[in-house]
């Protein structure tokens, strides 16, 4: 299965759906986590995909990939609000990243 994830008139509903199916048949399986964790991440649900990582890294040791994932999911919690940026997440955030590399 195969869904383009950005462009012009992009719709983020087929590709929130796609990674919810596929989460539910693999949801042991690192690369579909990874995946929905994305597609929640990019797509307004950055809280919902940091819970998802959080579930994940009880199964055992979070992948690079995956640790960046959250690194950035933080970071699009603490910005979410222009005006109101969270510093202390923001730096949480770039602390994350950090320890990633």
């Amino acid at each position: 299965m195969y869904l383009e994830y950005a462009g012009i008139n992009y719709d983020a509903k087929p590709v929130l759906d796609a990674s919810a199916e596929a989460y539910k048949r693999a949801p042991n399986h690192p690369s579909i986590a990874w995946l929905r964790a994305m597609a929640l991440s990019a797509e307004s649900g950055p809280r919902q995909a940091l819970a998802l990582i959080d579930t994940v890294a009880q199964r055992g040791p979070l992948a690079v990939e995956m640790k960046n994932l959250r690194a950035n999911a933080l970071y699009n919690v603490a910005t979410a609000t222009p005006r109101k940026v969270d510093q202390g997440l923001v730096d949480s955030a770039f602390a994350l990243y950090a320890d990633v590399r």
